[in-house]
């Protein structure tokens, strides 16, 4: 889901992402350039190195976004996936 801010968030579960987008939110109001996000993406339980990847270039192409925050909790879906993902997309 496209939201208005600069901060790409990518995790594993709605609840996770939802709590995520209000830690971006809040530390937002602290810091210089109001940082905000600028989606809601879950990959689900399980995800593969190749869905994290896909996730990732589709947030990457958004103009607005000047980082990512990624939030994965590892008793769902394999880090080590997560981790190929990345690396997949930005090689």
């Amino acid at each position: 889901v496209k939201l208005d801010g600069n901060v790409g968030v990518i995790g594993n579960g709605a609840g996770l992402v939802m709590s995520t987008l209000d830690c971006v939110a809040y530390a937002g109001e602290n810091f210089p350039g109001s940082p905000a996000p600028a989606n809601f993406l879950d990959i689900g339980g399980g995800a593969s190195a190749e869905i994290m990847a896909n996730g990732l270039d589709l947030i990457m192409s958004d103009e607005q976004v000047r980082s990512v925050f990624v939030n994965v909790f590892g008793g769902i879906t394999a880090c080590d996936q997560v981790a190929l993902g990345i690396k997949g997309a930005l090689e």
